[in-house]
């Protein structure tokens, strides 16, 4: 499992729970990319912060084309 596809489960379900707060939704996240391995992940915490911050940038975005 690498990195994006755990960081895009996690925020997944986070919305799909109805977590609407960022720092919540961030915080499983964080916990959930935790628990891969630094061969799974590659470049470590860099990596796993890169695409969080992606996945939240698209969301804004597409919520922002929504006129949300």
């Amino acid at each position: 499992m690498d990195i994006s596809s755990t960081a895009a489960r996690s925020y997944h379900e986070s919305l799909t729970e109805g977590q609407s707060d960022i720092g919540e939704i961030l915080m499983k996240m964080i916990g959930d990319l935790e628990k891969l391995s630094y061969r799974e992940s590659f470049h470590g915490p860099f990596s796993a912060a890169n695409a969080a911050v992606r996945l939240i940038t698209e969301r804004m975005e597409s919520l922002s084309e929504d006129g949300l």
